[in-house]
């Protein structure tokens, strides 16, 4: 059976009240009915046209739920993408308002593309993908949910809210990258100098360019593939971390660098 088409009303209703709800710093309890997505193509389509009504360029993109307990607990059978926006990538250092609503944390491993990966005839492996990557980076990726409990959010609800994803932060690149072992590289994530969290570059897919490999088919697959100079977040290396005004986060990535932001 084919996939079902996207509700264009439910579409418009659900983009319109996601683009509010960014632009005046409400939270919302849910969408309503009649704007809630029904499936992944209306997810996806919300998340589209939530993108049009903000009218800001694509930076890049964020890769989520890529562990399976992940997926599990917000009713996912698959990874999600979402949008980085233009103007929300930063340099570690960086003190960032908190907003109003959660800020979800998450330590991962960045790339920035060298090239384009158009769509190909046997898709994209981990392997294929390396040879478009023109840097590695080390990041935070800030998510900054749409809702108020945002930790019960069903999955194509975090897909409408573009993967809740408010911005990266960037350490400095990785020099010998082609040369690491990025599924083994590990990372401590402290939260005002206490650890909260730790974990390595196989927990996203097995590697972080399996990971990067899934999204190239996916965006091939839609007519809109990825382009050279955008930014990827592969996903966490480590689970979230929820903070709150006024907290000072540190990813320390071990034999790679470490990235810092505060949050006012």
């Amino acid at each position: 059976m084919a996939p079902s088409a996207p509700d264009t009303k439910r579409v418009a209703a659900a983009a319109k009240i996601l683009a509010a709800a960014r632009r005046e710093g409400q939270l919302l309890d849910r969408l309503p009915d009649d704007a809630a997505p029904r499936d992944l193509a209306d997810a996806l389509a919300i998340q589209e046209a939530l993108a049009q009504r903000l009218g800001v360029p694509a930076a890049g993109w964020k890769i989520g739920a890529t562990a399976p307990l992940v997926q599990a607990k917000i009713g996912l059978t698959h990874p999600f993408h979402g949008r980085v926006f233009a103007g929300t990538i930063y340099a570690s250092g960086i003190a960032i308002p908190a907003g109003a609503g959660h800020n979800i944390l998450e330590a991962e491993l960045a790339v920035r593309l060298a090239r384009d990966l158009p769509p190909v005839r046997h898709g994209y492996t981990a392997e294929s993908v390396a040879a478009a990557v023109g840097a590695v980076i080390p990041c935070i990726e800030i998510n900054r949910p749409s809702f108020r409990t945002p930790f019960a959010m069903r999955g194509l609800d975090v897909i409408a809210d573009n993967g809740s994803n408010a911005g990266l932060v960037l350490g400095a690149p990785v020099a010998d990258w082609p040369n690491r072992d990025l599924a083994a590289v590990s990372v401590v994530f402290r939260l005002n100098g206490a650890e909260r969290a730790k974990g390595v570059g196989a927990a996203v897919m097995g590697h972080p360019f399996a990971a990067l490999a899934w999204l190239a088919g996916e965006r091939a697959g839609r007519g809109a593939p990825l382009r050279a100079g955008e930014i990827v977040a592969t996903g966490s290396m480590m689970g979230f971390v929820d903070a709150k005004a006024g907290d000072a986060a540190e990813a320390e990535f071990a034999g790679i660098g470490t990235v810092k932001l505060r949050l006012g």
